[in-house]
């Protein structure tokens, strides 16, 4: 309806047809909507190989700005503006994609999408009128964008693969922020970060359009305040400043680490297992990693946690799956380098593999682009592992954190063999980097995905009991026909040859 209106929103969606009888579970009929493909990158994949590009960010950034003003033109809010659903196509245009939250403005139903916390106000909740609703999260996607075109270093400091350049930590307490502390140092942005500052403890309700944000940074607007006439505080224990009349930046302080998805250690078998076919954030330690080839001649990497083979530790695992799609997307293939660095994965957890040759059975995340990984050090690590969860699903990491019993802030050396223990786990020491062969799954790494045929995770309950041991992906069933093609052929050459 869009295209047909000729609505100024309608380049940036792709087609869409809504079925009220789709599918039919459970006996009954539910309904589905059906999208069009968007060819092109995520923006957060784009920006893996373009945030040292500043030609294209910048022409990024102005089509950003104009998809913002079409919105709104159009009396239109996405909902959930943020790196996984800004598609770039090749002429470097944006498409948006996910639905489940858009809202036209006279729309004033509760929100059912809360959005990325990486780019939303911290005091977001479910009645945020949907003239605002996109405000804040394009602004903090444009003013990222804007760091990368000034201090393109800045990205490997502060980029998660979840973010452009702030977390959710950053907005809850832009005051002791790391990224708003580095950016109140670059001159031509430090203006910028202030008022941004401000906003981010002011009411959500108040945050100004792009263009108005615009004009407050080139010091040709006024500071908004709200309809109480306050300065904008909304929240107990993080004030404004006092000098400039924008948020006060002052040193990095310990922070909870606020994520987008569930933390768990890699050495967390049975807390992952419940996940499988949901997205995780999993923070391990890595002991080895081993290359291989697969049948159809493609490279393919497992990074693992503790000994996979099941000599000195338990025989249900977790590792990182590298297929040769994942392994053209990294900057840093994964290899003997690795081992003893921390890292955080984000992605679907995979269904477990059972390895027959060694008796052992591995899940795993599936990493197809570079911005699923990140490396961390020990204390983000601990910060990450001890932040409250927000998904509430068996323990969370409040608990796993007391059972390490260690401060987020604690530099003590920790293994992941400590953290096993720590999860009620069978005691493994961390095994060395010796390879070995390590046994590939049956299926290929086009088949492989990380995505598309995952069931719906088991819950708590469903745990497997002792013993029980899960069966192997079917073997593929090779083809002989090539064999009899040849023996045919040979046949044939010593009949004429014997004639």
């Amino acid at each position: 309806k869009l295209k047909e209106s000729g609505s100024p929103a309608a380049p940036y969606f792709v087609d869409t047809r809504w079925y009220e009888s789709f599918i039919t579970a459970g006996g009954r009929d539910v309904p589905a909507l059906t999208m069009d493909w968007a060819e092109g990158d995520t923006l957060g994949s784009w920006l893996e190989t373009r945030h040292e590009d500043r030609t294209a960010l910048t022409a990024l950034r102005s089509r950003l700005a104009t998809m913002a003003a079409d919105l709104a033109s159009a009396g239109l809010a996405h909902g959930d503006l943020q790196t996984g659903n800004v598609v770039v196509g090749s002429g470097g245009n944006p498409v948006l994609v996910d639905y489940d939250g858009v809202r036209f403005y006279d729309d004033d139903r509760p929100l059912s999408e809360q959005g990325h916390p990486n780019f939303q106000h911290p005091d977001r909740g479910t009645r945020l009128p949907p003239q605002v609703l996109d405000r804040f999260s394009i602004i903090a996607m444009d003013l990222g964008l804007a760091v990368f075109i000034e201090r393109p270093d800045f990205f490997d400091s502060f980029s998660t693969g979840e973010n452009i350049l702030f977390v959710a930590d950053d907005f809850a307490d832009p005051a002791s922020s790391p990224a708003f502390i580095a950016l109140s140092g670059v001159p031509s942005l430090s203006r910028a970060a202030g008022i941004f500052s401000e906003i981010c403890v002011g009411p959500p309700e108040d945050v100004p359009t792009l263009e108005d944000f615009a004009a407050l940074c080139a010091g040709t607007g006024s500071v908004h305040r709200t309809r109480t006439g306050t300065s904008g505080v909304s929240r107990p224990g993080v004030t404004p400043s006092t000098a400039s009349g924008f948020g006060s930046i002052g040193q990095a302080t310990p922070r909870t680490h606020i994520g987008a998805w569930e933390v768990l250690p890699a050495v967390g078998y049975r807390q992952l297992l419940a996940r499988v076919g949901r997205r995780v954030e999993v923070i391990g330690k890595v002991t080895e990693t081993f290359r291989g080839m697969t049948k159809y001649g493609k490279p393919y990497v497992f990074v693992n946690f503790v000994d996979w083979r099941g000599h000195s530790g338990p025989r249900e695992t977790f590792k990182v799956t590298f297929w040769s799609e994942g392994l053209e997307n990294v900057r840093d293939e994964p290899g003997p380098h690795w081992v003893g660095k921390w890292i955080s994965v984000t992605g679907l957890v995979d269904e477990p593999y059972v390895n027959e040759r060694f008796g052992t059975t591995q899940i795993s995340i599936t990493v197809l682009e570079g911005n699923q990984l990140r490396f961390i050090d020990e204390e983000d690590a601990r910060r990450r592992l001890g932040s409250p969860s927000p998904v509430r699903l068996g323990m969370d990491n409040a608990v796993i954190a007391a059972a390490m019993k260690a401060p987020v802030t604690s530099t003590t050396k920790a293994s992941n063999a400590e953290l096993l223990a720590s999860l009620d786990q069978s005691s493994a020491a961390v095994p060395t980097s010796t390879r070995s062969t390590q046994s590939k799954p049956a299926s290929s790494s086009s088949t492989h995905s990380s995505t598309h045929n995952n069931p719906p995770a088991p819950k708590i309950q469903q745990f497997p009991p002792s013993g029980y041991k899960y069966q192997a992906p079917p073997k593929e069933k090779s083809s002989h026909i090539g064999w009899w093609i040849l023996g045919a052929f040979l046949v044939y050459i010593f009949y004429l040859v014997t004639k």
